[in-house]
């Protein structure tokens, strides 16, 4: 399954924008945010967020995507990023780095998926996040929906 609705970040400090952030500025900016520090985003059907719809004013642009997965039962998660973009990924506070395929254990309850993205000049810049229970796993986990 994949993320479909997203919250971008209104207006990201530059501790998260100018560089590579530290924990501590993910902890504090990210994930002591507010709810109103957030607009919506969905992606298609196919599980793409198209990134230059969020560009501001066609520039390029560094945005702080957030999405969420809650976990009813402990267990391996496989994840997998697609994107053109660099990126960095921390789920809750751990970072991933620029990591595009991975496996993690979650314990239960909401984890927030959030991603520095640097958006590309590319043409259809985009972002697909997947993730999938692996073979061996006995999670049991849903990506949170809605709006």
């Amino acid at each position: 399954m994949t993320v479909q609705r997203w919250r971008v970040m209104r207006e990201p400090s530059l501790e998260l924008t100018r560089d590579i952030p530290h924990l501590e500025n993910i902890r504090q900016h990210v994930l002591g945010s507010q709810p109103s520090d957030w607009d919506p985003a969905y992606g298609q059907v196919n599980g793409r967020l198209p990134l230059d719809e969020l560009r501001k004013n066609g520039e390029p642009t560094v945005l702080i995507l957030q999405g969420h997965v809650d976990v009813s039962a402990e267990g391996a998660i496989g994840v997998r990023i697609e994107t053109d973009a660099k990126i960095q990924t921390w789920i809750d506070a751990e970072s991933l780095e620029d990591r595009r395929e991975f496996e993690l254990s979650l314990p239960n309850g909401r984890h927030a998926i959030t991603l520095r993205v640097e958006v590309p000049e590319s043409k259809r810049p985009f972002l697909r996040v997947e993730l999938k229970t692996p073979d061996h796993s006995t999670a049991n986990f849903a990506v949170v929906g809605g709006s």
